[in-house]
């Protein structure tokens, strides 16, 4: 059995995941009336990492990472095997998901990404003035090893691709729908 101080499970990671999905999309996209079928776990979905198919077509990729601090963390790479030298691209190059959403378990608010080329771009252009951190080592049931590493970028540098949407008060009548905001 691996040393649980020195490593995460993947399995807790995934069961995180599913309660961060489950909040996005009860909060966010319930309510506006949409059609959405998780495909979370059909394999030809996670190969491209998409969590929700809505109604119209759209994925959507759902990440329970955001700290309510306007800040957002993408993964630069999602597997580095030191032992041949390679680094796996992370989910912020390989979805291919038309929305990506980073929703805090604490407030329920969400930061979100509609992807594009431009985005990419202008990520590339900025992200080594960021530093790069590198996660604890995960392992799968199977014993499956590997390592992932993201950034913290300040979500006023990429302000033009981001989108803020939050939960409005209980004492608020906004007919269940959330409030999106403009915060630059």
């Amino acid at each position: 059995m691996k040393d649980p101080n020195k490593y995460v499970s993947f399995e807790k990671c995934i069961t995180e995941g599913k309660i961060c999905e489950a909040l996005f999309s009860d909060h966010y996209l319930t309510p506006f009336g949409l059609q959405v079928a998780d495909v979370t776990n059909i394999k030809q979905y996670q190969k491209i990492g998409a969590d929700f198919i809505a109604s119209l077509g759209h994925k959507w990729e759902c990440k329970g990472n955001y700290r309510d601090n306007l800040e957002i963390i993408i993964e630069d790479w999602s597997d580095y095997r030191p032992e041949i030298n390679q680094f796996i691209p992370g989910w912020f190059f390989t979805s291919t998901a038309d929305v990506i959403v980073s929703i805090s378990k604490k407030t329920v608010n969400v930061v979100g990404m509609k992807r594009s080329k431009k985005l990419v771009d202008d990520y590339n252009k900025i992200k080594n003035y960021y530093r790069l951190i590198r996660n604890d080592i995960s392992y799968d049931l199977r014993g499956n090893v590997w390592r992932s590493a993201f950034r913290v970028i300040p979500c006023e540098i990429i302000k033009e691709h981001l989108f803020f949407l939050i939960k409005p008060p209980d004492d608020l009548n906004t007919n269940g729908k959330p409030i999106q905001l403009n915060l630059f």
